[in-house]
């Protein structure tokens, strides 16, 4: 899985530094993974499937991490704040972290019956991972999907407030510089 991952997040920075559409990898990264734990993890009854699940979502599912600064450039160009943006999303994955390890003790079964969906033992963890990562799937896609005139009339908006917010700045600036001269 290590491997995979490598190959994963080298690929997913490299296409989303050189602008490939961050929603459509995010969107490709989370569906992928979603497919990879319900399928692939999910019926694992062998080795070999656990491998196959191990390098198709080592590659997808870690490939997302890489691509914070991307979606931090999404949302502003100010770099103070693309960075502000990446420590508060890297902290988020911090508290995730800390509270994987109890939600999924919590999740696993006594149990084992290899005939079973996760072999029984692992089902609740199959299952409430890939939920979260659907989750995440079909957040992205839903506001990528969203309608056009609700895009023209948020970037409008915020346009509008910036431009003002810029105009009150060069005019309280242009003041300055004016009781300065006098």
């Amino acid at each position: 899985m290590v491997g995979a991952q490598v190959l994963g997040q080298f690929s997913s920075g490299y296409l989303s530094d050189k602008h490939v559409s961050v929603n459509v990898l995010a969107i490709n990264s989370a569906v992928i993974s979603t497919f990879t734990i319900f399928v692939l993890w999910g019926i694992a009854k062998s080795l070999g499937m656990l491998l196959a699940f191990a390098i198709v979502y080592g590659f997808f599912g870690y490939g997302f991490s890489t691509m914070r600064v991307a979606m931090a450039r999404q949302v502003t160009d100010d770099p103070i704040a693309i960075v502000a943006i990446f420590a508060i999303l890297v902290f988020l994955q911090g508290i995730g972290n800390i509270l994987a390890g109890p939600i999924l003790t919590a999740l696993l079964s006594q149990k084992t019956r290899l005939g079973a969906y996760g072999i029984l033992k692992y089902q609740f963890l199959v299952v409430f991972t890939g939920t979260c990562i659907a989750i995440s799937a079909l957040t992205i896609v839903s506001w990528y999907l969203r309608p056009r005139k609700t895009k023209l009339l948020i970037e409008t908006k915020m346009s509008i407030v910036g431009a003002d917010t810029l105009r009150a700045c060069i005019g309280n600036n242009t003041r300055n510089q004016a009781d300065l001269a006098a």
